[in-house]
């Protein structure tokens, strides 16, 4: 089956099926090799619905993966400590509670619906300075406000951040540990979400808090809580403005190769060429070239120069030659 009807079956996102591919957890049983498109089959849908239940009820993915294919002994650690380390955040939860609730006011006010999420910290900061460098500036900035922001959504277990210029799109979707309520969403000043990403990344956790269709959205951690600045954060029906990025993703090919990199050794390993640069993959440490190994798959990543005199970049899984002259 495809991989949108098996993700219907299961009650997994095509995004979270590609990244449990990606990380070697749920491969699926065929990849087409002309179009890439993954298909699932039916004796796949048992293991599915637990490594969703296992990721619904916290496990990080490594304990995931322990549960699913380690031995029975492994497995009932995991799962005992997993409990433990529940009723030990539940506790300190309660007494947290507990110490702000003579502070709330008392009466009967307007009851807003929140949606949660609890992430890493690092987690945050990092989708947040991968996406925000995407959001309109200047001119472009002035002619469509709302493309100066970050698209922030909390639904169905994810949390989205969203962020084009109608040039470029940028799109991280994160997997929190802990979620409840929604959907929510709002939209962030990018340079408001820069200011909270330098907070975010020296916290351990970080609990997004979104007020439903209003334009007011918290970060917690413990005691700690920061808010969007006022005039930085937009609600329901200024979201609803925001381009459909799903209609643009949508649209694009599927990709033949996904990989995770050190972002800083491609960086270096492309910096400074002045030549065309040919970027492969393959099954083993060969193919000459600068080898960058790849996390999540046996592969390797080559970085090849090629003599041509104008500098361009591209990414091609065959030789390029150069643009004849007229």
């Amino acid at each position: 089956m495809s991989i949108g009807t098996f993700a219907r079956r299961v009650g997994l996102t095509p995004s979270a099926l590609r990244f449990y591919d990606d990380c070697g957890v749920l491969r699926p049983a065929r990849v087409d090799g002309v179009t890439g498109y993954r298909r699932y089959g039916a004796g796949q849908v048992a293991r599915a619905v637990r490594l969703r239940q296992l990721r619904e009820a916290g496990l990080p993915l490594v304990d995931v993966a322990v549960v699913l294919d380690g031995p029975e002994d492994a497995a009932h650690g995991v799962l005992l400590a997993h409990l433990e380390r529940m009723r030990r955040n539940e506790a300190e939860a309660r007494a947290l509670v507990e110490r702000l609730l003579p502070e709330a006011p008392e009466g009967a006010g307007h009851c807003r619906a929140w949606a949660r999420a609890r992430i890493g910290g690092a987690e945050l900061a990092s989708a947040v300075r991968q996406v925000a460098p995407a959001a309109a500036t200047g001119k472009a900035r002035e002619r469509h406000p709302v493309l100066g922001h970050v698209l922030l959504e909390l639904s169905a277990g994810e949390v989205r951040l969203v962020a084009t210029d109608r040039y470029r799109l940028a799109v991280r979707v994160l997997r929190p540990t802990e979620s409840e309520g929604g959907p929510g969403h709002a939209l962030i000043d990018a340079e408001a979400a820069r200011g909270l990403a330098e907070w975010a990344v020296r916290q351990r956790t970080v609990e997004l808090e979104c007020a439903g269709d209003e334009a007011e959205v918290r970060l917690r951690s413990g005691t700690d809580v920061r808010e969007v600045p006022d005039g930085c954060a937009g609600g329901g029906a200024v979201a609803a403005v925001f381009p459909d990025y799903r209609l643009m993703l949508e649209g694009l090919e599927a990709g033949r190769h996904r990989l995770i990199v050190d972002r800083e050794a491609l960086r270096d390993a492309v910096a400074g060429r002045a030549r065309v640069v040919s970027l492969s993959v393959s099954g083993g440490g060969t193919g000459g070239g600068e080898m960058l190994s790849a996390v999540a798959r046996s592969a390797w990543f080559h970085v090849k120069p090629h003599p041509v005199k104008r500098p361009r970049f591209h990414v091609k899984q065959r030789p390029v030659h150069p643009p004849s002259r007229r």
